[in-house]
């Protein structure tokens, strides 16, 4: 065999086997642990002045925890953390109904199933004028607004 084929054959069998070392020496990682770990906010530490003095000894994690909790600077409150899963809009959401015209659908029976009442096919119509050409030719597969 030409050299540079042996050369080629040796290097990716040696990333082969390192790759395999990689997965069978790391610590497995559970789908729910990952999803925990990128949900966990990133602790902002305190800007810190260059020029104090500091007697906090960094061997003791209580000590390092106590100080950074001291001088954490504190974020506004506007009440309790039930508050702030709320959400109130000025106006409700005003959704559309659609409707799929089917094989012998007509605007009255499409007007008793939304509004039990027959009388509303002009209502359907009008907001759908850009769709229907005429009241009595629905073709099977147009999209309707339904309104309300």
């Amino acid at each position: 065999m030409r050299k540079e084929f042996k050369i080629g054959m040796f290097l990716g069998l040696a990333l082969v086997i390192i790759g395999i070392i990689y997965l069978s020496t790391r610590k497995p990682v559970s789908v729910e642990e990952r999803a925990i770990e990128q949900t966990q906010p990133i602790a902002a530490l305190p800007a810190a002045d260059i020029n104090a003095v500091s007697a906090i000894d960094i061997n003791h994690p209580a000590a390092v925890a106590a100080a950074l909790d001291a001088n954490a600077p504190s974020l506004p409150t506007t009440g309790t953390a039930a508050d702030l899963t709320k959400f109130e809009q000025a106006q409700p959401v005003k959704t559309q109904r659609f409707y799929i015209v089917h094989k012998g659908d007509m605007l009255s029976t499409i007007s008793q199933k939304y509004y039990g009442t027959v009388k509303k096919v002009d209502k359907i119509y009008e907001a759908n004028r850009n769709v229907i050409k005429d009241k009595n030719s629905l073709k099977p597969g147009m999209k309707l607004v339904i309104p309300e």
